[in-house]
């Protein structure tokens, strides 16, 4: 029996638009592997300010038919997180390790404002087929990632926009 696995097809990471936060960064580059998977480089990040720690992160998902817009998207669900956040993102071996690793210099509290990159920036593919259920496939992805700081303060938030593939998995 052939094996599959699940690869991303990210059409697109941005800021927030329109939704006043710290971070900035300019364009970004998909990178295509061997293996069939996307990954992002951002090769220019700036966070305006220092995020002593982190009070709330909310992940928005919206699953749209074809393509992203007000008419093809509706609302899937969210995810919220409020307690022990700075040792929260630590964890290994959660959907979002494989980003919060490819971000240069670690992102981890308290995050220094400056310059980071993201190089190969990708989350667990596999778990992520486990949130978003059978469907997965089926769908183009709008995820909003919002972070907020100490005081409240909307932080960082970006979106991306992917739709997920199987494809036959390479023996190693």
């Amino acid at each position: 029996m052939q094996r599959t696995r699940v690869v991303p097809k990210i059409h697109g990471v941005w800021p927030c638009p329109n939704k006043n936060h710290f971070l900035r960064f300019g364009a970004i580059k998909i990178v295509a592997h061997d293996d069939g998977s996307e990954y992002v480089d951002i090769p220019n990040a700036t966070l305006d300010t220092d995020i002593n720690s982190i009070s709330k992160v909310l992940i928005r998902i919206h699953r749209c038919i074809g393509t992203v817009s007000e008419t093809t998207c509706e609302y899937f669900n969210s995810f919220t997180w409020t307690t022990a956040l700075c040792q929260l993102i630590k964890i290994k071996g959660v959907f979002w390790t494989p980003l919060k690793e490819s971000i240069h210099p670690k992102a981890e509290c308290p995050i220094k404002q400056g310059h980071y990159e993201v190089i190969n920036g990708s989350t667990n593919y596999d778990q992520m087929g486990d949130i978003l259920g059978s469907g997965l496939e089926k769908f183009v992805w709008r995820g909003d990632l919002e972070i907020f700081n100490e005081r409240g303060d909307l932080a960082a938030c970006s979106l991306i926009h992917s739709e997920f593939r199987r494809i036959l998995a390479k023996h190693r």
